[in-house]
C-alpha cells in the first residue's frame, strides 16, 4: 500500500497522502468517533491505526483543534505532539524554531501558496 493508489487517498478512507514517501504522511484530522456529518466522513484515531502500523508511522503531530484524545494514539505505541496554528495560516515562530519539526513547519508555511 502506498497511500496514492490503495484507496486511502479518498476522504471517506482518511484522506492519507504521502508528502515525502515513507517519511511524512498527511491525513484528515481524526475526531472523537467515526461517523458521517453533513456528508463529511469523520474518523476516530482507531480507524488509522492498522494503516499506520503497516506503514511504520510512529509519530502523529496534531496541527489543529483538539477533536480527539491523544491517548488513543499513544496507547497504541504512536507518539503524539501538538503544534497548533490557525488552519490555512502560518505557524508561530516558536513552532518553526523547534528544529525536529522544521520540515513539517516549512511544508505548512508553503501550503498556503499552492
Amino acid at each position: 500500500m502506498n497511500g496514492w493508489t490503495d484507496g486511502w487517498l479518498k476522504l471517506e478512507n482518511g484522506d492519507l497522502n504521502w508528502i515525502v514517501p515513507r517519511k511524512f504522511l498527511a491525513f484528515s484530522s481524526p475526531h472523537a468517533q467515526s461517523r458521517v456529518v453533513n456528508n463529511y466522513p469523520q474518523h476516530a484515531p482507531e480507524a488509522y491505526l492498522a494503516y499506520f502500523k503497516r506503514n511504520n508511522v510512529t509519530v502523529v503531530i496534531r496541527l489543529n483543534d483538539k477533536l480527539y484524545d491523544a491517548a488513543r494514539f499513544t496507547s497504541a505505541g504512536i507518539a503524539h505532539y501538538d503544534l497548533f496554528f490557525t488552519d490555512g495560516g502560518t505557524p508561530h515562530n516558536d513552532i518553526v524554531q523547534r528544529s525536529s519539526f522544521r520540515l513539517l513547519a516549512f511544508f505548512c508555511c508553503l501550503r498556503q501558496w499552492w
